[in-house]
């Protein structure tokens, strides 16, 4: 009775304290995310290196914590004041990464300063959130001793405030803060409910008045941090894009900067330049070019780049009836009217502009119109919400809306004589993608290669008399495109020379949504052109095949089954090898989610939040169930290898529907199911598996010999382990050369594979013939 008593009162002070670890883990993961997304300019692979770090300093973290609980128990509530303290920190920290490591505004961060700006980013946040999740449980396993099913608690209550952060955040906090106004709202919450639990846990404040310091002044200061908070978010802001910056706008698809040089005028979305005004030579170059090509255009689709200074240019021709321009983001046009000059929106008001603000995705396979030219000014697909603009489903639906004789016409960066080998392969691969669909394709070197495609080759033409011809009778009165500017241009040797680099005879695969090979060639040209050696390095990865990476798949399932089988002790070894696979699969499976959504949808700036508190909540979901029934299952091994088993058809099942949809999508009309709410349910799902699988690991553990305290948190970083090397090789490697099915396929080989590795395990009784039957 007074062990019980001693259990009940533990669990009562810690519970609290891991919950609401959890709740500001959760919160603090959403946020740190969207702020290295804009420092990254909103690249998703760079998710998979920030979880990676994320991960690797919380299992440190709670390997330390597990070790020193049962001593430094009592310290839990200063580390959870800490960790609330941490959270707008990190966020200051990030804006200011670019003075810290002298990167320009609008310069490319390099790999090596990103990985240490991300480690450091992420390091004592995490650090201390994982001491704080390794001490909880030990000092309760502790108390309770074996009894596994109380310290098992612990994870279900960080777990669960995860979920209840992540909900938090997507539904109160974003639509009504920005995102360090949130972070000081969470902190000081936190550091509320650290002075109350020091309050109501019999005045432990009095016996360690450090942590009753720490709450009273860092509630002092991030309560006037909060009263200054517009203050110190401009000047944060300031830090990350120079003195320049006039406004900052997050909207559900990215973060908007807006800057002002003297008269000129740049839009940053996600870090990425989007336009700069004015700039007269871009806008006549990505409009003229194209346009001219046709013999007489009437009717235009533009997406992106209205308010730029493209849509003047458009209506410059004179048999313009009709001008479709799609823009999917409305802040874009709110910013533009707001700072930039009329001259920029004032075509907006033209009678022949019809705006539409939808993602150009949905608007194209929705949309009944036929087009004379169709413009795309997107930007390159150096990530995958560009990338997925360059793809043959995407070019597939341009070519049904695109007239007989139209004109597709867009551009990728590319220097006008001396081309790289990294950024060659972009262009073929970009080349080769459009001629997959378009039988008539022109490449034009300039500043910009710019492409012009449509149904036959002779609509196109590469003689400049027939474009100064169009350019005169349209009564045309341009700056660059000029008489001289089209013959520098179509000059025929810079034609061949580029032809003859587009039809190397090495073979090229073509873009898919789900096999982005535009989206690795343009991290390629990117980390070239920041470390030419890192490209090369790329490029020598792009070489090798898909039979070598099966044969590597192939090689590791072997080599797990062998782990497996080693006497040494067995049991716990095989254990925490599938507790390993499956953190690493859990987390891939997550960012495939949001890689999904991204595709599919285009819009996971606002999104990610959800499918993360779900994920989370699906974990806590898995474990609380699992931990109330935990006294009653007698074989929790069988449930082990059973939850493994779903979790590899699952992942089949989730490949299934990933295809399904992506087909609803390219069917005429389209089948448009809530893929909104899809996700976060597959999230969901997901949770639950990886926290029933990793409930029933530490449960099945405790039937072993060597189960002590520091056996929850030493699985937890195995599990936290597993993830990071997951995302690490997942987002570098694999997803960008072999896209999201070979992954998929990959993740349920290697699951399947664990299994096999339980085979002949000393179980409780019954269980190992009952796993060899169902294996």
């Amino acid at each position: 009775m007074v062990k019980q008593s001693r259990i009940t009162g533990k669990l009562l002070f810690f519970l609290p304290i891991i919950t609401a670890c959890g709740f500001v883990s959760a919160t603090g993961q959403i946020i740190i995310l969207r702020e290295f997304l804009v420092l990254f300019y909103g690249n998703e692979l760079t998710i998979g290196l920030i979880l990676a770090a994320w991960l690797l300093w919380t299992a440190m973290g709670s390997t330390v914590g597990g070790r020193c609980g049962v001593r430094l128990a009592r310290h839990a509530s200063l580390l959870l004041a800490l960790l609330g303290l941490l959270l707008p920190v990190s966020v200051l920290w990030i804006r200011a990464a670019r003075i810290i490591w002298a990167v320009p505004t609008g310069e490319m961060i390099g790999p090596f300063a990103m990985v240490g700006i991300v480690f450091v980013g992420t390091g004592l946040f995490c650090l201390t959130s994982g001491a704080l999740f390794g001490l909880s449980w030990a000092g309760l396993a502790a108390v309770s001793g074996q009894e596994s099913g109380q310290p098992l608690l612990i994870y279900l209550g960080e777990a669960m405030g995860a979920a209840m952060g992540g909900l938090f955040f997507y539904f109160v906090l974003l639509p009504h803060v920005n995102v360090f106004h949130a972070a000081l709202l969470i902190a000081l919450l936190v550091l509320v409910l650290t002075g109350f639990l020091q309050g109501w846990q019999g005045g432990l404040s009095f016996r360690y008045p450090g942590t009753l310091g720490v709450v009273v002044l860092g509630s002092a200061l991030v309560a006037g941090a909060l009263v200054h908070s517009g203050e110190l978010d401009q000047r944060s802001r300031q830090w990350q894009w120079g003195a320049g910056l006039l406004a900052v706008r997050d909207t559900p698809y990215q973060n908007l900067a807006l800057l002002a040089d003297l008269d000129q005028f740049s839009l940053f979305a996600n870090g990425l330049l989007l336009f700069s005004v004015p700039d007269l030579q871009t806008s006549e170059y990505a409009i003229h070019v194209g346009m001219l090509q046709h013999r007489e255009p009437r009717q235009v689709l533009l997406i992106g780049g209205g308010v730029a200074g493209l849509l003047p240019e458009i209506l410059k021709h004179p048999g313009i009836k009709r001008v479709d321009y799609v823009e999917p983001d409305p802040e874009v046009i709110e910013l533009a009217e707001e700072f930039l000059p009329r001259s920029s929106t004032a075509a907006l008001s033209d009678r022949r502009v019809l705006l539409y603000h939808a993602d150009a995705s949905s608007f194209v396979r929705t949309a009944d119109s036929r087009y004379d030219v169709i413009i795309m000014h997107l930007g390159d697909p150096v990530n995958a919400e560009m990338n997925r603009f360059y793809t043959v489903e995407s070019f597939t639906r341009l070519a049904r809306i695109l007239a007989h004789d139209g004109i597709l016409s867009f551009a990728i960066s590319s220097s006008p004589d001396m081309v790289g080998p990294t950024q060659t392969r972009l262009l073929r691969s970009v080349a080769a993608t459009l001629r997959s669909v378009f039988p008539g394709v022109l490449v034009i070197p300039g500043e910009n290669a710019r492409y012009c495609a449509s149904h036959r080759l002779e609509n196109l033409t590469t003689d400049p008399a027939v474009l100064i011809q169009r350019l005169t009778e349209r009564g045309l009165d341009l700056h660059f495109i000029r008489e001289y500017y089209l013959f520098d241009y179509l000059n025929p040797l810079r034609l061949r020379h580029l032809q003859s680099l587009l039809d190397q005879p090495s073979p090229m695969a073509v873009n898919r949504d789900f096999e982005p090979t535009c989206y690795f060639n343009g991290l390629a040209v990117s980390v070239g052109q920041i470390h030419p050696r890192l490209g090369e390095a790329l490029l020598a990865l792009a070489e090798v095949g898909r039979l070598l990476f099966w044969i590597t798949v192939g090689a590791l399932s072997v080599g797990m089954v062998l782990l497996g089988r080693c006497r040494t002790r067995r049991g716990s070894r095989v254990i925490g090898l599938n507790v390993l696979i499956i953190g690493g699969t859990g987390m891939v499976l997550e960012m495939i989610l949001l890689l999904g959504f991204q595709i599919l949808e285009g819009f996971l700036y606002r999104q990610l939040a959800l499918i993360i508190a779900a994920f989370m909540g699906g974990m806590s979901l898995g474990t609380g169930i699992l931990t109330v029934f935990s006294e009653k299952l007698t074989r929790p091994w069988k449930g082990f290898v059973l939850t493994q088993a779903l979790l590899s058809v699952f992942l089949l099942g989730i490949l299934a529907l990933l295809h399904l949809f992506h087909q609803d999508l390219q069917a005429s009309p389209p089948v448009t199911r809530p893929l909104n709410a899809i996700f976060p349910l597959l999230a969901l799902a997901a949770g639950i598996l990886g926290g029933c699988h990793f409930t029933l690991g530490v449960l099945s553990f405790s039937k072993l010999s060597g189960y002590s305290a520091a056996t929850g948190p030493g699985l937890y970083a195995l599990d936290l382990l597993g993830a990071t090397g997951g995302v690490l090789i997942a987002s570098l490697v694999i997803l960008p050369l072999y896209g999201l099915t070979a992954t998929m396929l990959a993740l349920a080989i290697l699951c399947f594979t664990g299994i096999l590795t339980m085979l002949g395990v000393e179980t409780p009784p019954r269980c190992g013939k009952w796993l060899q039957a169902i294996v």
